[in-house]
């Protein structure tokens, strides 16, 4: 699992990074076999005024899932950075459930089909183009 960390407007510090990796560890580990990579953008949106203006944007690059892009904004870095990579964490997880469900589902269709459908089915997967 590759993690590529930018930071526009600041300096990206040692403890930054640290904080970063250490939660990116913790939050996406066990779903490390469908992840690709990871990015972690980091900006200060407003720069010197202040206000709720840092911003972490995480994008999750997987395997057989589309990718998530999650954005986290606070007046911390620490906590968008917390926020961002939990929602990113927790969408993952949704999206690998929902498609192994649908994964099981189809299992137990082919399963039950009847010899007669199938052979329908090959001319619908020729006539449509579908591979399987």
């Amino acid at each position: 699992m590759k993690t590529h960390i930018h930071a526009k407007g600041f300096d990206l510090t040692d403890g930054i990074r640290s904080h970063i990796d250490k939660r990116i560890h913790l939050s996406l580990s066990r779903m490390q076999e469908h992840i690709i990579s990871i990015e972690v953008h980091l900006a200060d949106i407003n720069g010197p005024k202040g206000g709720i203006d840092k911003q972490c944007k995480v994008l999750i690059h997987s395997k057989n899932i589309t990718s998530i892009t999650i954005r986290g904004t606070k007046d911390d870095l620490y906590e968008a950075i917390d926020h961002a990579i939990n929602r990113a964490s927790h969408s993952l997880v949704r999206k690998v459930s929902r498609m192994q469900k649908l994964s099981r589902i189809t299992r137990r269709m082919n399963v039950f089909k009847a010899p007669d459908d199938a052979d329908e089915d090959k001319d619908v997967q020729e006539q449509y183009h579908f591979s399987q």
